[in-house]
């Protein structure tokens, strides 16, 4: 047993590994001092006859199970902000600057990377202003765009910048002063549309090319598309309803830059998503308290909202019926901007009445044979129930029949 002592002596674990007998015969541990949690697994045994707790998992006395008990976590305390800024302060901004900085590199400079770079370059800033303040994520960010301005130039700092370094300001704001998650998600989403379209404007800006210039690159992309579908068979796409090929082409080239603008706010939307699921899964590692999203099964979209999607119905059948295109166009944006939203909600309430009704694995595998069947079809009804759900609270109502039942 001694060399079983020493053997597991330098291994330190954060968890106890307790046989099942011996779990009663612990509650008199807290009071000699010891919690059963703090020490190393070859700092305590349960019984004068029985096993270290480092030891490996074997069964116990009168063969009961070892497992292992989890403590409670013990979330660390925000710091307040400092009115001077000191020399941690100085070495955490610096290292923080420099991890912005080797990020930044990464993202411009190497292909495979350059998304992943992208995504976690404003974590630092964000684990900044959460540890020491507001104004010591500003002053480092204002050293990132200073370093950065060595590697790439005026242009390309400013970009990240704007799409990069007001996101991670603002969610580390938020995660600092306990923000709710739909709140954060709503303004980020903003910042990163503003950061993007502030970049692709600054782009052309720098080499000299219109707005319209988009239209164009637009339709050459979905040309080059169409020919490589053509290549191997799948013109089909394009040849649906009756149209030639090249009318195809023109369709989706309108259709694209019509829908331009949404497509630049789903992106916000997406990556501001991320941007909240990844850090505050890391900040939560560092055992700060981030406010976290509803179960997957909970998620519904706010009433109000609905007023948004009436608003982009009312705009597309007006511009529509009056012929102007440009309301046309807004409220089909707005269209296209709530329908994934609304396909996740609509989603969510269904497998929430599956978990409710228990409905059996084969007819489960029998309603996703008819999804991929009939995917589109399936997707706006979807849609329907997610732009319903915050009117006619359909989990209520099924949980009021459960208990008129009973």
């Amino acid at each position: 047993m001694e060399q079983d002592d020493n053997r597991f002596q330098e291994r330190e674990h954060p968890y106890s590994l307790v046989p099942e007998e011996a779990e009663s015969e612990n509650t008199g541990d807290a009071a000699n001092g010891d919690d059963g949690y703090s020490l190393p697994l070859s700092a305590k045994a349960e019984g004068k006859d029985a096993p270290p707790l480092s030891a490996p998992a074997a069964p116990g006395k009168n063969g009961g199970k070892t497992y292992y008990r989890q403590p409670p976590r013990e979330w660390r305390r925000i710091p307040q902000a400092e009115e001077r800024i000191g020399v941690k302060s100085l070495t955490e901004g610096a290292m923080m600057a420099a991890v912005a900085v080797v990020l930044a590199v990464i993202a411009v400079y190497v292909p495979v990377l350059n998304l992943a770079a992208l995504l976690l370059f404003p974590l630092p800033a964000t684990v900044l202003v959460l540890r020491r303040g507001v104004k010591m994520g500003v002053l480092v960010t204002a050293v990132v765009f200073l370093l950065t301005l060595i590697f790439f130039g005026l242009a390309q700092s400013v970009a990240l910048l704007l799409q990069c370094g007001l996101l991670g300001l603002f969610l580390g704001y938020c995660f600092r002063y306990g923000k709710g998650p739909l709140f954060t998600l709503a303004i980020a989403t903003v910042i990163a549309a503003f950061g993007a379209l502030a970049n692709m404007a600054l782009s052309l800006y720098v080499m000299g090319m219109p707005w319209q210039s988009i239209g164009d690159e637009i339709g050459m992309m979905v040309r080059e598309y169409a020919a490589a579908l053509q290549s191997v068979g799948g013109e089909s796409l394009f040849t649906a309803g009756g149209m030639t090929a090249e009318e195809g082409v023109e369709y989706f080239t309108a259709l694209m830059q019509k829908l331009l603008p949404a497509v630049f706010i789903l992106s916000s939307m997406l990556m501001a998503m991320l941007c909240y699921l990844i850090y505050s899964k890391v900040l939560r590692r560092m055992r700060y308290h981030i406010p976290s999203l509803p179960p997957f099964s909970q998620w519904r979209m706010d009433w109000r909202f609905s007023w948004g999607v009436i608003a982009g119905l009312l705009c597309a059948w007006v511009g529509s019926q009056a012929h102007l295109p440009w309301l046309n166009t807004v409220g089909v944006n707005i269209l296209y901007i709530f329908f994934p939203i609304l396909l996740i909600c609509g989603f969510s309430c269904v497998v929430w009445i599956w978990k409710k009704l228990r409905i059996h694995t084969f007819v489960l595998v029998i309603l996703i044979i008819i999804w991929i069947q009939f995917f589109a079809y399936v997707c706006i009804l979807l849609a329907l129930i997610g732009a319903f759900d915050p009117l006619l609270d359909f989990r209520s109502r099924l949980n009021k029949q459960e208990e008129e039942k009973r």
